[in-house]
């Protein structure tokens, strides 16, 4: 058996399946796909957490047993209510909200080793 995860960087965020700059599922071959937000041409190193970011958050959920189509209607709902967070991960009933937070802490240490300031890179990389 094969299986491989795919990582795509888009321009496009119509691609991403929510309000985020990143998405993860499964196609109908059964790899995983990881799309990422790609802002322009000078902005990899952001594309890349935000990759990273939904990779790890992908792993940590399934091991864990919150399938996928909890997390998509979690989101959906979220897109279309609203919340009380600044993004779906952070809402106080989120069912994948310690698998969100690992993922993000990893992905400010990741923003510090390639120079990318957290803030700056929080602020342009939130469609929001």
């Amino acid at each position: 058996m094969e299986k491989r995860i795919i990582i795509e960087f888009t321009d496009d965020l119509s691609k991403i399946r929510n309000s985020g700059t990143g998405d993860y599922f499964y196609n109908e071959e059964g790899h995983l796909i990881v799309r990422a937000w790609l802002k322009d041409a000078d902005s990899l190193n952001e594309a890349w957490l935000i990759a990273m970011h939904e990779l790890i958050e992908q792993r940590l959920t399934e091991s864990r047993g919150i399938k996928e189509e909890t997390i998509d209607a979690f989101d959906r709902a979220i897109d279309e209510t609203g919340g009380i967070s600044d993004e779906a991960g952070n809402e106080p009933d989120c069912p994948y909200k310690q698998e969100h937070r690992f993922a993000e802490n990893v992905e400010r240490q990741l923003a510090l080793e390639l120079g990318v300031d957290w803030f700056d890179y929080y602020e342009n990389y939130n469609p929001s």
